[in-house]
């Protein structure tokens, strides 16, 4: 009967200390996950490690008495860890990819065409990035153009829908920066425009020889000029377009 006693006792004691090293192994996993997300010695980040070492504290305090569990000394080195400032954190490798963009390279076209910057429809700076990869639509118009305003609709609508790898670059020819300014807005133009009347905007009219309004040219991602009728052929078949750009610009 004692005997039985003691084999029992004993299985309940070595359970008892695998269900403490598990904890201990899951209050880590936890505490991982949660300062991950965190900016490292923030408040919110401190207020966390306090919290959990204060759960492996009492963790550590209440299996002190029992010799397997202390001569792991896998609580004692959390703390010590957590202490010290040294846990490993770092996120797994796929959370890392999603976290972190790849940075867009920008070609040396667009830094030439746009040196002067490009601004939305508000004048707040746009990244040249925002062009990088994509076919370029430079639209050389203004809202006193009949003809332009007639066309711009469509081309919102164009742009807005291929805008993951088509993207427009308004020139503007209005009498003013608030006229510019209200053309963008009232059209629904989400896309950036060159500086208003700047150096940037008379070199690509003199370089695409530009002689009337609307004119929309198509850049290819490389900065090639694939054509000078982007108006007409959106105009005629905008399902197909920048396909049929894209397949010039091979």
């Amino acid at each position: 009967m004692k005997i039985t006693t003691i084999i029992l006792l004993l299985c309940f004691a070595f359970s008892f200390l695998n269900a403490a090293e598990v904890y201990s192994e899951t209050l880590l996993k936890e505490l991982k996950e949660k300062i991950s997300k965190l900016e490292l010695n923030s408040n919110e980040y401190k207020k966390v490690v306090k919290v959990y070492l204060r759960k492996f504290s009492n963790l550590k305090s209440k299996h002190t008495n029992t010799r397997q569990f202390a001569k792991s000394k896998r609580v004692k080195e959390i703390i010590a860890s957590i202490k010290k400032g040294e846990l490993n954190v770092a996120p797994p490798k796929k959370e890392i990819e999603k976290k972190v963009k790849k940075k867009k390279v920008v070609s040396s076209f667009i830094k030439e065409y746009f040196s002067e910057g490009l601004t939305d429809k508000n004048g707040k700076p746009i990244k040249l990035s925002q062009l990088s990869g994509k076919t370029i639509g430079i639209y050389f118009s203004a809202h006193w153009c009949g003809p332009c305003r007639a066309f711009t609709p469509s081309l919102v609508k164009f742009r807005d829908a291929n805008k993951s790898n088509f993207e427009v670059v308004f020139v503007s020819s209005d009498s003013s920066v608030k006229k510019k300014k209200d053309y963008m807005v009232d059209s629904g133009m989400n896309w950036p425009s060159a500086k208003y009347k700047g150096q940037n905007s008379s070199a690509l009219s003199s370089k695409f020889k530009v002689t009337g309004l609307p004119t929309l040219l198509i850049i290819s991602p490389k900065g090639t000029l694939i054509t000078s009728s982007g108006r007409s052929d959106i105009t005629s078949n905008p399902s197909s377009a920048l396909k049929k750009w894209q397949n010039k610009a091979k």
